[in-house]
């Protein structure tokens, strides 16, 4: 499955690098279940909706499914985070960082020089780099799910990625239970 461009995508993750981790749903031993990056296409749906500028460069669809294998890993704690971070730091590498950010007067940086692969890491970085933020970052226990996202509810109680749909299910099932059992 892609992403369709009159259909709203689902934003979870409250950062660029956990919502692009979100591009797919996870089984509980890491693989996909649904794939969303197809084509480059899905690509540009997605960063549109993210409200990425449209000079960004997608990039290859495959070493986007990389670096998103590599995100997911880095920020659950899961899988090779060494395989994981090595992916990431060659994504960071060899860009024209002065072009991209601009330069320290002020003067705003070329997004045509930027690739999205490039931004994704840089949120990484900068979440990793955030103790409070990696403590907040969660993982769905939805079923078929496996989103993250960042927990910035005061008490950081948050549980689900959507309660619009894992939330609501999970309600739902309770319910069912409890009348099932109700009934007997």
């Amino acid at each position: 499955m892609s992403y369709s461009s009159d259909a709203p995508l689902r934003l979870a993750g409250g950062r660029l690098a956990i919502d692009f981790a979100n591009t797919a749903d996870w089984a509980s031993d890491n693989t996909v279940i649904d794939e969303n990056l197809v084509t480059t296409e899905d690509v540009r749906i997605w960063a549109d909706a993210l409200g990425l500028p449209r000079s960004l460069q997608p990039g290859s669809v495959e070493h986007l499914k990389e670096l998103r294998a590599a995100v997911r890993s880095l920020l659950a704690g899961q899988g090779d985070t060494a395989h994981a971070a090595n992916v990431v730091s060659q994504t960071l590498q060899g860009a024209d960082w002065q072009g991209v950010l601009g330069d320290v007067g002020g003067n705003p940086g070329q997004t045509d020089k930027a690739t999205v692969a490039q931004l994704v890491a840089v949120s990484l970085v900068s979440i990793l780099s955030d103790e409070r933020e990696i403590s907040r970052v969660k993982l769905c226990p939805g079923h078929d799910c496996g989103w993250l996202f960042l927990d910035e509810t005061r008490n950081g109680r948050r549980r689900w990625c959507l309660m619009e749909t894992c939330g609501n299910r999970a309600k739902a099932r309770r319910n069912y239970a409890r009348r099932r059992e109700a009934g007997n």
